[in-house]
């Protein structure tokens, strides 16, 4: 049975909303994809479909820098910021910029982006 969890960011509704699937029932599925709709605004789902779509690694440094942009505009800032603080501090410690391991640089790196 589906509980709304109401300490649910209005950017967190909308990124469960986009990874939502069937589990239980077809009526708990219909509650809860409901509920998540409910939740967010057109702005908002816009900006985590960015943010679904980001490599994994800056999605992982977003979701730990507090709260979220719930903008667009503002998720599009925050992912290029975050793609130049990697760069940077791999830059700075001597890493290679596609995998962030030592040893080699980016063009003979056997991880590609």
């Amino acid at each position: 049975m589906f509980t709304p969890d109401a300490s649910l960011t209005e950017m967190e509704a909308a990124i469960r909303f986009q990874r939502l699937v069937q589990i239980g029932s077809a009526a708990d599925y219909a509650a809860e994809f409901e509920w998540l709709r409910s939740k967010i605004s057109r702005e908002t789902y816009h900006a985590s479909l960015f943010f679904v779509g980001l490599k994994d690694e800056i999605q992982n440094r977003i979701s730990q820098c507090g709260e979220m942009p719930s903008t667009l505009e503002g998720m599009i800032r925050r992912a290029k910021q975050t793609e130049d603080q990697l760069h940077e501090e791999r830059r700075l410690g001597g890493l290679c910029f596609n995998c962030g391991k030592p040893g080699h640089i980016a063009r003979n790196c056997r991880k590609k982006w």
